[in-house]
C-alpha cells in the first residue's frame, strides 16, 4: 500500500523521488525504534472443530 501511495504521489507531481525515499527511510527508522522499545505479541488460534480462527494481540510497555 505504501508503495502504491508513493508511486501515485510521484506520478501526480506532488513529490520528488528523493522525498519518497527520505520518507521511507525516516518511517522505517522510527518504526523500528518504536518496535524495539515495546513488546508486541500476536497469537493466532485455529479451532478445527468449527473452522473458527481468532487473533490475539497484546502490547506491553
Amino acid at each position: 500500500m505504501a508503495g502504491f501511495v508513493a508511486s501515485s504521489r510521484i506520478n501526480d507531481n506532488k513529490h520528488y523521488l528523493s522525498d519518497v525515499i527520505a520518507a521511507a527511510i525516516l518511517g522505517t527508522i522510527i518504526g523500528k525504534s518504536f518496535a524495539n522499545q515495546h513488546f508486541f505479541e500476536f497469537k493466532i488460534y485455529n479451532d478445527k472443530n468449527n473452522s473458527n480462527t481468532s487473533i490475539s494481540y497484546s502490547f506491553k510497555l
